[in-house]
């Protein structure tokens, strides 16, 4: 104990053979901050529809599939790219959307429905942070075309919420 650090006081009270009070030091540690940066966004891709419904799936991986009647006009897809920090030996898990969500056609309205949340996690459950403050997370999802007249040309999009919670 550092004399200079501690102080004590005595003082005699009427019936007390003595009193002491210790001053002492007090501390906390502000660690790293957490934190999920989106890398590349979740992208299906210029789509032909036909005259069915049908569906297309981008794994977390980033391969993509159909199921149904539909074509494409590239290969410009993608399943959505995260970075995430955080402090050495914590784990991060991945907290999906639940519910579906719908991409709208800036030029009519018309919408399409994205659901399936999947991501590269879901084997583990997370990722930890050993000895590297930044793993990458990946999230696939389905999307729901319908025919042409239920999904005519134009540009659709929307957002999400993906959570990433840290301990």
């Amino acid at each position: 104990m550092n004399l200079a650090q501690t102080q004590s006081v005595f003082t005699l009270e009427e019936g007390a053979y003595g009193k002491s009070s210790a001053f002492s030091k007090v501390s906390a540690t502000i660690v790293k901050t957490y934190g999920a940066n989106e890398e590349s966004r979740l992208e299906f891709g210029k789509i032909y529809p036909n005259h069915t419904k049908s569906s297309v799936n981008i794994s977390p991986t980033g391969e993509r599939n159909t199921n149904g009647f539909v074509s494409f006009k590239d290969n410009q897809f993608a399943s959505a790219k995260y970075s995430v920090a955080g402090e050495d030996e914590l784990f991060c898990q991945v907290e999906l959307p639940v519910k579906s969500i719908s991409i709208t056609n800036s030029n009519n309205s018309k919408s399409m429905i994205v659901s399936d949340w999947t991501s590269n996690l879901a084997s583990s459950g997370g990722v930890a942070f050993v000895n590297n403050p930044s793993q990458e997370v990946n999230l696939g999802a389905t999307l729901m075309v319908g025919s042409e007249e239920d999904n005519p040309a134009g540009v659709y999009s929307g957002t999400y919420n993906v959570t990433f919670l840290y301990n």
